[in-house]
């Protein structure tokens, strides 16, 4: 216990001590601060609470059982469900986030780029193909993703990502160009308006351009990815 102009002021690991759900209260605190809530039914906005607070307060194992037995409030079906749709509200509070941060700092601007999973010892697995990883300078098992990422200079926030799939493997054949276009218009769609657009000259397709010059002020092509 600290002393403040003789005012008793609990630290935070005598407050992890006498009270979990103390701690459980401030991350609302804070969730509320950030306006978490409106993104978020109630239900799940009491389950992330609950899931921070145990990561908080338990030093090893922070498991969803041992959190709602140490906590006491929820119980541990209500916290595995919440995960289990873990997802779904993952994609909203990073919406959520880069229209918190575009208040104060402006619009920002997105990259467009992709990237290899490396599964060098699991050819079994759905969507692993033998391809080029760039950083290893040779041919090896992965997954290849396309992202979409949301930035202001400073914050790097995910946006969206997509498997690619070779042809043959799916049904339906899709372009990195196409997953590119539909990650950018599910973006744009949800609200966020970047001030540009950056990628390498993979994405330097017709059809991309126009999708960007409809949607923002500008674009950014490098012969290098970003």
């Amino acid at each position: 216990m600290m002393m403040t102009r003789d005012i008793p002021v609990c630290d935070m690991e005598m407050l992890f001590k006498v009270s979990p759900l103390a701690v459980m209260a401030l991350v609302s605190l804070c969730f509320d601060v950030f306006k978490i809530g409106a993104c978020l039914p109630r239900r799940a906005l009491q389950s992330l609470a609950a899931y921070c607070a145990g990561l908080i307060v338990l030093d090893r194992k922070q498991t969803s059982m041992r959190i709602a037995n140490y906590l006491g409030v929820l119980s541990h079906d209500r916290m595995t469900r919440f995960l289990g749709e873990g997802a779904f509200y993952c994609s909203k509070l990073m919406l959520h986030f880069i229209h918190l941060i575009q208040l104060f700092r402006g619009k920002g601007f997105f990259a467009i780029d992709d990237t290899l999973l490396p599964h060098p010892r699991s050819k079994k697995i759905k969507g692993v193909y033998w391809d080029y990883d760039h950083a290893l300078k040779r041919n090896i098992f992965g997954q290849r993703l396309v992202v979409l990422i949301w930035s202001d200079g400073f914050w790097r926030i995910p946006v969206a990502f997509a498997f690619w799939h070779k042809k043959g493997a799916r049904p339906k054949y899709r372009t990195k160009n196409e997953i590119a276009r539909t990650l950018l218009t599910w973006a744009v769609h949800h609200g966020l308006k970047p001030d540009y657009v950056t990628f390498d000259n993979w994405y330097a397709s017709k059809k991309n351009f126009r999708l960007i010059l409809f949607v923002t002020t500008g674009l950014k092509c490098t012969s290098k990815p970003v």
